[in-house]
């Protein structure tokens, strides 16, 4: 088995103990995948698509989930950057749990391929309009500079919706960021505690023939410790089976 697949299924016992009921069927822990938008039936859909390309082939079959048929599982940690108190709600240096960087997996982006530039009058913007916390849990979307100690950019935040902005959609209101038509972006995720996070985002544009269109999804994240060792040895063979567990919809590639 592959090795990122093993720790994959080692995770998923205890990701399993504390995930609430959800139709999710797929845990996805690493490689590259993206929170895309298609246009389908005149209306806008969210869902994740992942890649089995090159290096960073994501840990599931290459095709479309719906938004509610996966589970991001993150387990890797850093000190939270400067700033972090204002959007996270932790100081400088907490430890926090983190994704959407090659090297704190898994490589979660946004995606807006599917769409074609003559079809939409201008970019989409997509706004965090709810979500669900674990006890003492925030979770925001941000970048830093590369060692990951000074924030940059605060794009989404559960703490303090007033402290993001989107440079390039300014004037859009807090918790509200962009992306291009044919855009594909990546931005670091950040979750203080372990546990079970819900993000619900709304997606907005004008399409050139149909009007103002709008499309929602609601995307889970399941926080878990890097188990130990000794915790890893004692899971066994057993928990394995649970990596080839998934339901696959949509239209594979």
């Amino acid at each position: 088995m592959n090795p990122k697949l093993m720790f994959a299924a080692l995770l998923l016992p205890a990701a399993l103990s504390f995930a609430p009921e959800s139709q999710a069927s797929s845990y996805y822990s690493t490689g590259h995948a993206d929170i895309s938008i298609s246009y389908e039936g005149g209306q806008l859909v969210p869902h994740w698509h992942g890649n089995t390309s090159g290096g960073a082939a994501w840990n599931l079959p290459e095709a479309e989930y719906a938004a509610d048929e996966v589970i991001a599982l993150i387990s890797n940690q850093r000190d939270s950057a400067s700033g972090s108190a204002g959007y996270l709600g932790v100081p400088a240096g907490t430890p926090i749990f983190v994704a959407g960087l090659i090297n704190f997996q898994p490589w979660l982006g946004f995606g807006a391929e599917e769409l074609g530039f003559s079809d939409w009058d201008g970019d989409l913007t997509i706004k965090l309009t709810g979500w669900q916390l674990p006890t003492g849990g925030q979770f925001a979307m941000y970048t830093t500079n590369s060692p990951g100690t000074i924030t940059a950019d605060i794009y989404l935040s559960t703490y303090n919706p007033a402290a993001t902005t989107d440079p390039w959609f300014l004037g859009q209101g807090p918790n509200v960021f962009g992306i291009g038509i044919g855009g594909h972006d990546h931005y670091q995720f950040g979750f203080t505690k372990p546990g079970y996070y819900e993000i619900t985002l709304k997606w907005s544009g004008t399409h050139v023939s149909d009007g103002f269109k709008s499309g929602s999804g609601t995307f889970g994240f399941q926080v878990v410790p890097e188990p130990s060792t000794l915790a890893l040895t004692s899971l066994g063979l057993a928990a394995m089976v649970f990596v080839q567990f998934r339901k696959k919809v949509g239209r594979e590639r």
